[in-house]
């Protein structure tokens, strides 16, 4: 299954659990870094909700839920596939 398909049926699924339990959600679509577009929402949200696709880090390279978490200001919770 691709990024995107998995991406797709994931809002697909938490828009119908919204709707039965009548919560609000929002979802918000960036380019870009993910780390710094990430941390620059976090001052609006108390909760943030986000997906990995990745659950190890390379050699070289961190782990790019491993960084949002440390930066972002608000509590996050990562899901990784």
């Amino acid at each position: 299954m691709l990024v995107e398909d998995l991406a797709v049926s994931v809002l697909i699924r938490v828009r119908d659990l919204a709707h039965i339990h009548k919560f609000e959600f929002e979802e918000i679509v960036k380019q870009g870094n993910p780390v710094k577009e990430i941390v620059a929402l976090s001052d609006d949200y108390n909760l943030m909700i986000i997906g990995s696709t990745t659950k190890e880090k390379g050699l070289f390279s961190p782990h790019v839920g491993e960084r949002i978490a440390q930066e972002v200001r608000c509590s996050v919770l990562i899901i990784a596939k």
